[in-house]
């Protein structure tokens, strides 16, 4: 499940290439996607997707004020941007994604450091 979630990260960072600000874009998801590969490979530590939550959940944020209810029904619609606001709420959903699945590799990271600590004591 984790390699898929590097892959997913991936390909959102390489739909970022025309965005109007690519650059925020394409490096958190590509922490979130190198995260996921170290998880994957069981090499991760806690750290990496603790930082990666933070850093999201800080920008979704301060990205809240922009987003607005009366976008929300719209954000399936196709890739257009119909109404004022679609852009701020896709951005605040992804953010919200890269932090909880982040957040879902620090807990699995953190047990894992714990199961080695009892095991060594």
């Amino acid at each position: 499940m984790t390699a898929l979630g590097a892959g997913v990260f991936i390909l959102s960072a390489a739909v970022q290439w025309n965005d109007p600000d690519p650059a925020g874009w394409i490096i958190l998801y590509l922490f979130a996607a190198l995260a996921s590969g170290l998880e994957a490979a069981r090499r991760g530590t806690w750290h990496l997707p603790a930082a990666v939550t933070m850093v999201a959940l800080g920008w979704a944020v301060l990205l809240l004020p922009m987003v607005r209810l009366d976008a929300l029904p719209h954000l399936l619609e196709g890739w257009g941007m119909y109404s004022p606001g679609v852009e701020e709420a896709r951005e605040f959903g992804g953010l919200l994604m890269v932090a909880g699945w982040s957040g879902v590799l620090t807990r699995a990271a953190w047990r894992r450091r714990a199961a080695s600590w009892e095991e060594v004591t």
